[in-house]
């Protein structure tokens, strides 16, 4: 009977259907699988993968219902798996609830021409992606773009629209700046972009200038920090000057003072980085940290009033109280970006961490870190619990060890903290491959 069997000959038509239902079957015993998982999670744990309707709504809804800013953190860059669950988390909060901006964690100038592809088409994904910092340059990445053109085609009255908000580009400010003081004050123009001379980084036309020719962190004395912040301050008073005496073009205004503001939180941290390694060096997060923060809030107001935002960083900007310093360091706690986005925001400030139980990235310089064995580590204990891709509500989730002390590492620079008290979620992905890089970093 066997050999009967194994004769029949079943065609290629029989057997490409066999195929497909062979296949079909498998996708639904690992959709049941998956289903299967989400009827025992705790309470607060919401799965972000499943074929079927959320029972108790869609895992989003809490966060989203009140929120104007939710930003989507990453314990590293150019992991893969957080890449792409923070894409389908941006989808969903557009689709679904009415977000029409996103804001990455990259220059403000250069993230124009994503906006430019976004809106008008012009170029390619691949072009509009050299407006963004080299982590961010994936193929992950390049398929939210895409789909963000997509959407504007299908929906002309209703865009979604981009922008960055990193103050990492002091040759753009320096050279916006100068204009402005031109056009404005021209009878003092001259004097007061002098005054700009020691900053780092004005003498150079680009990031990847800079770079090649001081390696990233230039050597600064503190008669050069001194005199360039002076010029600061002297442009500042300026620029107030001027503006109470031109009606009407408080805009513009507005806009320089992003320049100068972002020039001055650069200055002081740029002068930081050449203590690495030593206990000086933290000093330099909080301004930077701070100038994002209001390069966001201003770069906002200006250009999309009132939208609903995602912000795309790293979970050590994006939370909500200040990080506790590293060992060693002069620093108790830094202040982040988050902190001031909270302060200014209030609770529709809503920071998510992102972070996986075993992160691999396509960062040559930085090791992937060792999965987490310490009982506490709240990664450690989403594994155990043998979920994947989960939204955990850190209002509500209890762990059934460790309590509400479960612990993660925010940034593998920092001592481990209580993520309740630093974001209002937590995305779990239990494995992160790495991201599929198109350019290395720059």
């Amino acid at each position: 009977m066997a050999g009967l069997y194994c004769a029949v000959d079943w065609g290629p038509r029989r057997r490409s259907a066999v195929g497909i239902i062979l296949f079909a079957g498998a996708a639904l015993l690992f959709q049941a699988r998956t289903v299967a998982r989400t009827w025992y999670l705790p309470a607060g744990v919401h799965a972000l993968r499943t074929l079927l309707p959320w029972s108790d709504g869609h895992p989003l809804d809490t966060l989203a219902k009140d929120a104007s800013v939710i930003a989507l953190g990453e314990t590293l860059h150019t992991s893969g798996g957080v890449y792409k669950t923070k894409v389908r988390v941006i989808k969903d909060l557009v689709e679904r609830f009415g977000f029409r901006v996103v804001a990455f964690e990259t220059p403000w100038t250069a993230a124009q021409r994503v906006e430019d592809y976004l809106s008008t088409g012009r170029g390619s994904s691949d072009e509009a992606l050299e407006g963004l910092f080299g982590v961010w340059r994936s193929e992950e990445v390049r398929e939210l773009l895409e789909w963000m053109r997509r959407w504007n085609l299908e929906h002309p009255d209703d865009s979604v629209h981009f922008m960055g908000f990193d103050i990492q580009q002091p040759w753009d400010d320096f050279r916006l700046l100068g204009s402005f003081l031109r056009e404005a004050i021209p009878d003092q123009a001259e004097v007061l972009v002098d005054g700009l001379s020691t900053c780092a980084g004005v003498r150079f036309a680009s990031q990847e200038e800079f770079r090649r020719e001081t390696g990233g962190a230039p050597k600064i004395s503190s008669e050069e920090q001194n005199r360039c912040l002076d010029g600061v301050a002297k442009i500042g008073f300026a620029l107030r000057v001027a503006a109470s005496k031109r009606a009407g073009s408080s805009e513009i205004f507005a806009r320089a003072h992003v320049s100068l503001r972002g020039l001055e939180a650069w200055q002081k941290a740029e002068y930081y980085e050449q203590f690495d390694g030593t206990a000086e060096y933290m000093k330099g997060f909080e301004p930077r940290d701070e100038g994002m923060a209001e390069a966001f809030l201003a770069l906002r107001s200006l250009n999309f009033p009132e939208a609903k935002t995602v912000l795309w960083s790293a979970n050590l900007h994006i939370s909500q109280r200040p990080i506790p310093a590293p060992p060693g360091s002069d620093l108790t706690s830094i202040k982040v970006m988050g902190c001031f986005l909270a302060k200014t925001l209030g609770a529709s400030y809503v920071p998510v961490a992102l972070t996986a139980y075993r992160l691999e990235t396509d960062w040559p310089m930085i090791p992937n870190p060792p999965p987490p064995t310490i009982s506490r580590s709240l990664p450690k204990i989403l594994h155990d619990l043998d979920v994947e891709d989960v939204l955990v509500d850190l209002t509500i989730f209890n762990a059934p060890s460790g309590g509400r002390d479960q612990r993660f590492q925010v940034d593998f620079q920092l001592p481990d903290i209580r993520p309740v008290d630093h974001f209002r979620a937590l995305i779990f992905v239990d494995h992160s491959p790495p991201a599929r890089m198109l350019r290395r970093r720059s």
